[in-house]
């Protein structure tokens, strides 16, 4: 296929047809397609979600505007259905052990935190049978498991809307990080199995829980802390208790109402803990992004490997672009910098701002093997431009090692930026403020 975007030359460094083919053989699954293979399909999906395609059948013109290759939508539509649906899951992870060797933010605090939660996306119960949730409405669950470091998923669980999130997010604990979950998950054994396992966390309890043989820890009284109580206790009553003291740290909210979270972190202040336990809003914000920005919530097709194909691109396509956005960022010079997910509260700056160009960057550690890369930043400030960000990029080269591995990295020569006004450029998760003739 002709790589005629950057974002699908980026996607094709990124998974290579290698990568692909070692998949499908391991899933016993026999990719007989000549053109539109699954390779094809998955680029499909991703350019549906940087798009925000309507449907199967619209995205057809949008994918030739792409760069894709073009086909008829009832066979994009049964290529959908056809490819295991854990070919791409897989594929999901490789993309993450590849783009999650990015900058990890300074956390004053031993492990990194570990944000679990799950979205529902439902839809009329006709349209998917298999997965009905209640009501006159059928969903599907994805349990994602998100680093606050790197904002980068670390796993993700796909399950039917009506499954309860508690054992799924036994399945997504992981030793290597602070667990940071809501009262969904804070079930009283968990706790006792948590501490034996050495999994350390930090979860609400629920208003119901009742706290039994409290003992007050010392610590510094703050005058403007929040922290109401810290404490240990057994959790539950006699019936169902748990056989472990737990630490538990009562702090109120903004409106002023009471949060109980259970830990088993001993060593840290109490305003600390509650400080991890704000920071698990980080996964709603992500939420809604991919559901704000991706095309999560218009499901295109109606079977199993349909939906989750389609999920799971989408969730590729999140990577890609928090890579970009994270190899790039430093490189701009930005008047304004703000949380990086905003990126599309920009009022009527399209949400893909084009790129013919991005940078020219340089590793100085190793100057020999140093790639060069022509990219310049080109803005385009139209009020509803239907030109999606994958379109609006040429055919500039995509480096050989994208992650700078090897001493491999990219040079700046120079940034030209221009803008029909003065205005924002949206990339993932922020936006840059411009004014002109400060591009160079």
């Amino acid at each position: 296929m002709k790589n005629s975007s950057t974002f699908t030359r980026l996607v094709q460094t990124l998974l290579t047809e290698e990568d692909v083919t070692e998949i499908l053989q391991a899933l016993d699954y026999k990719d007989t397609a000549r053109k539109f293979t699954a390779s094809q399909l998955l680029l499909f999906f991703m350019h549906s979600a940087l798009g925000q395609w309507d449907s199967y059948r619209s995205g057809i013109g949008k994918a030739v505007k792409s760069g894709l290759m073009p086909v008829c939508y009832s066979t994009f539509s049964s290529k959908a259905s056809e490819v295991p649906y854990a070919l791409f899951k897989q594929l999901f992870h490789r993309f993450l052990s590849k783009c999650n060797r990015a900058t990890k933010r300074h956390l004053g605090i031993p492990k990194n935190l570990l944000l679990v939660d799950s979205t529902t996306i439902t839809v009329g119960k006709t349209r998917l049978p298999w997965a009905l949730f209640h009501g006159e409405r059928a969903g599907i669950k994805l349990h994602v498991a998100l680093s606050a470091g790197t904002e980068q998923p670390v796993q993700v669980i796909e399950t039917i809307g009506s499954a309860h999130d508690g054992p799924i997010g036994e399945q997504l604990a992981n030793k290597d990080y602070i667990l940071v979950n809501d009262r969904a998950y804070g079930k009283i054994k968990r706790f006792d199995q948590y501490v034996r396992e050495q999994q350390c966390f930090v979860t609400r309890i629920k208003e119901n829980v009742t706290l039994v043989s409290s003992h007050s820890l010392k610590r510094v009284e703050d005058a403007g802390s929040n922290v109401v109580k810290d404490i240990t206790c057994y959790l539950g009553t006699p019936q169902c208790q748990s056989k472990l003291r737990h630490r538990v740290v009562i702090f109120t909210d903004d409106y002023g109402h009471d949060i109980r979270v259970a830990t088993n972190l001993r060593h840290l202040a109490a305003e600390q803990i509650a400080e991890m336990y704000k920071a698990r809003w980080g996964i709603e914000v992500f939420f809604r992004w991919i559901k704000q920005n991706l095309n999560v919530p218009i499901l295109f097709g109606t079977t199993e490997n349909a939906v989750f194909n389609q999920l799971f691109a989408a969730l590729m396509t999140y990577v890609v672009l928090k890579w970009l956005y994270v190899r790039s960022k430093s490189f701009v010079i930005a008047c304004k910098s703000i949380p990086l997910i905003r990126f599309k509260e920009c009022g009527s700056v399209t949400s893909y701002g084009r790129i013919d160009e991005i940078l020219q960057m340089e590793d100085a550690k190793k100057e020999e093997s140093r790639v060069v890369v022509d990219y310049c930043v080109s803005l385009t400030f139209s009020p509803g431009d239907p030109g999606s960000f994958a379109s609006g990029l040429t055919q500039s080269a995509v480096p050989s090692s994208p992650f700078g591995l090897g001493g491999t990295g990219w040079s700046t020569q120079n940034l030209a930026c221009s803008s029909h006004e003065a205005g924002c450029f949206s990339l993932p998760f922020s936006h840059w403020r411009f004014c002109k003739g400060t591009g160079s």
